[in-house]
């Protein structure tokens, strides 16, 4: 491509989607950057799929000692060291993200820290500097949704980032709101924890647009 510009691709966001079309783009020949403000991964290894399924796995393990002496297995008292159980959560989104960026040196792809706003078309900028790039890709994610009257404080009031850092105690009773597929993951957790937990939700059914025999199987939960 041209020598105008800094880099060949410049994507913003580096989550599954953007660093994974940053590494491809970088193996095929492009001269690649990837801005991201947070760490690498996005929310899925951050905040998402990667430490709620890690949660998940702790809970059902608890949960299946509980309930290990029904087929004849017997252990000690069951405890729960909370430290040791985020510690442990953190842990494995450490060893993934930072997987992603050994992925970013090996194949030179450049990672720019900071948040990205558009001057032009052609040129982001990253923090206090500036990057030009003949094409550019966008790929912010998401984020939680608000509810008005429903102000998070990540005290008494979580939004999914916020579950997944376990209090100590374990709250005696938690209630979801809304019946998503999210809700229904830190729901499972955390009464595996010893939580009673409620799920609440508008429309007339759980996990909204899922297949009716699913829905039905989540309903006996």
């Amino acid at each position: 491509m041209t020598n105008s510009f800094d880099f060949d691709l410049l994507v913003i966001g580096a989550g599954p989607g953007g660093y994974h079309a940053a590494i491809r783009a970088a193996q095929l020949g492009l001269k690649v950057a990837c801005a991201e403000r947070e760490a690498v991964g996005g929310v899925c290894l951050n905040v998402g799929c990667i430490p709620t399924k890690a949660l998940l796995h702790a809970g059902e393990t608890l949960a299946a000692a509980r309930h290990a002496s029904d087929f004849g297995l017997t252990f000690g008292e069951q405890a729960l060291n909370i430290p040791k159980l985020n510690a442990w959560k953190d842990g494995i989104v450490k060893k993934l993200t930072g997987g992603v960026a050994s992925l970013f040196k090996a194949n030179k792809v450049t990672h720019l820290i900071g948040q990205a706003s558009f001057v032009d078309p052609h040129t982001v900028k990253v923090g206090d500097k500036t990057y030009t790039a003949a094409n550019i890709i966008i790929a912010t994610g998401s984020e939680p949704a608000r509810l008005p009257g429903l102000e998070v404080d990540q005290q008494g009031i979580v939004d999914s980032t916020g579950a997944l850092v376990v209090p100590d105690p374990v709250p005696a009773r938690m209630l979801c709101v809304g019946g998503g597929v999210i809700s229904f993951e830190f729901a499972h957790v955390y009464n595996n924890l010893g939580s009673k937990v409620r799920i609440i939700e508008f429309l007339p059914t759980i996990i909204p647009g899922a297949d009716a025999d699913a829905v039905r199987e989540f309903g006996k939960a």
